[in-house]
């Protein structure tokens, strides 16, 4: 696997707990904002970020679910992974996939060789 997707997908793991924190951040802002009165003269800023937490909860659940199906694959495909290991990693990314998708990035992908392209000849 090239290094650079090897980046790709290192990015593509931490995304989700990025967002999670990020959500947590401006739902603790708008519910301790709801007090101040000038909040509600500002043009209902709640529907405006409810569009963008919506779009982004969006986005980051289509990565996990992508991320989800390649990593449960390559736990399949990866011959250096023993078979009760398997289960286990399986088991792990289906219900802790945000908190594990890191960790497995880090164990079987970022340090593996990468793969280079080179021509004979």
């Amino acid at each position: 696997m090239k290094k650079s997707l090897k980046i790709l997908l290192g990015i593509g793991s931490i995304i989700p707990i990025i967002h999670m924190i990020g959500f947590f951040i401006v739902f603790i802002f708008m519910f301790l904002n709801m007090s101040n009165p000038n909040f509600a003269d500002a043009g209902d800023p709640e529907v405006g970020w409810f569009i963008l937490l919506f779009t982004s909860h969006l986005i980051v659940t289509l990565i996990s679910i992508g991320l989800l199906i390649y990593y449960i694959v390559l736990v399949f495909k990866t011959e250096s992974i023993e078979q009760n290991m398997k289960i286990l990693w399986t088991l792990l990314l289906f219900f802790f996939g945000i908190f594990v998708f890191p960790v497995f990035w880090y164990l079987y992908i970022w340090r593996t060789p990468a793969t280079t392209t080179s021509s004979s000849g």
